[in-house]
């Protein structure tokens, strides 16, 4: 298990995105511990990226920008 920055970026909360039960509300982020498949079936879900906890500040900079401005129908791990 690893921790991942959820980002949802959609007009809906998103509910139950692991075990532990961590609900998203829109257009937030979140910290949340998940499995392998549990971030496969985050990132299958319209609107959501995941990025590790350890990323540095620029790269979660450069992932909000693309964020702020997505368009696309499927999520991402980043």
């Amino acid at each position: 298990m690893v921790d991942f920055l959820l980002a949802n970026s959609t007009d809906a909360q998103v509910s139950n995105v692991n075990v532990g039960g961590i609900d998203i509300p829109k257009r937030s982020v979140r910290t949340a511990t998940m499995t392998a498949a549990e971030l496969l079936a985050y990132c299958q879900l319209a609107g959501q990226s995941a990025m590790l906890v350890t990323s540095t500040n620029k790269q979660k900079r450069e992932v909000a920008r693309v964020l702020k401005y997505r368009k696309s129908a499927t999520g991402a791990a980043l």
